[in-house]
């Protein structure tokens, strides 16, 4: 069973596993048993097998007693991703720099030949006065 497409588990106030899926099995969480009074919740990243992931415990008070939820969430492709953007930002910076140089000489050559340009115009206009 997975909640919201997270796995979850529970456990009772003593302190035993009420619900505990294998797929969480293998991370060996602490069993965080209910905090009675405490609307607070607890959020953590552990690191496991190479994997990172985000742990949310906290207390689910019902008629029959409370519970502890601990919902855990894998995070590792969300650091992959951004591992990638920070790799080529980096990569990219010293090719826009090249790029953007490159732009501003070819301006600057042709803003000089434009203005060569303008002033043979100016002159051959000048010459022919009527």
């Amino acid at each position: 069973m997975r909640l919201n497409g997270d796995p979850f588990q529970v456990v009772n106030q003593e302190g035993k596993w009420v619900y505990r899926p294998a797929s969480v099995l293998s991370l060996n969480l602490p069993a965080e048993p209910p905090q009675p009074g405490s609307d607070r919740y607890h959020l953590f990243t552990l690191e496991s097998q190479g994997r990172k992931f985000r742990i949310l415990s906290g207390t689910v008070r019902t008629p029959g007693g409370s519970y502890g939820v601990q919902i855990v969430s894998n995070i590792t492709p969300i650091y992959d991703i951004l591992s990638r953007i920070l790799w080529v930002s980096l990569a990219g910076i010293p090719l826009f720099w090249v790029v953007a140089g490159a732009g501003g000489y070819w301006l600057s050559s042709g803003l000089c030949s434009l203005s060569f340009t303008s002033r043979k115009l100016q002159r051959a206009l000048a010459s022919e006065t009527c």
